[in-house]
């Protein structure tokens, strides 16, 4: 139910960016120790889930936003977590390197500056084997 809400979540505040003209250079309103409801982690796909082949990476990247459903500039540190690096793993950047045939969760993990409340969210990463 969760990634059902964040997942509307996104879609709304795309749609309602879009709406808004949101290529217009405005800049989103920066954290600093808190204002956010939601934290999104997705795969470039714009998905939780994502299938690879080995060796192949993908990014993921991770979007707050505030009760209003409106986006907020990370300021602060995110970590990127593979709950197992025999399957794939993350650099600092959020960049998923496939290693072999199997599935793992990589989570991305926020801290505003000056606060010590995380945010956390997940992809689920399969890796497939070449036909």
């Amino acid at each position: 139910m969760r990634r059902m809400t964040a997942i509307l979540t996104l879609i709304l505040a795309t749609v309602s960016i879009a709406a808004c003209g949101g290529g217009n250079g405005s800049t989103p309103p920066t954290i600093i120790g808190g204002g956010i409801t939601y934290f999104v982690v997705t795969a470039s796909n714009n998905r939780d889930t994502v299938s690879i082949l080995p060796g192949n990476p993908v990014l993921l990247s991770g979007v707050a936003y505030d009760a209003a459903f409106d986006p907020l500039a990370l300021v602060g540190d995110t970590t990127w977590v593979s709950r197992d690096t025999t399957i794939a793993s993350v650099n600092t950047h959020g960049v998923v390197t496939s290693i072999a045939v199997g599935s793992t969760w990589v989570v991305g993990s926020f801290v505003p500056k000056n606060s010590s409340t995380s945010y956390a969210d997940s992809v689920f990463v399969i890796v497939v084997g070449r036909n």
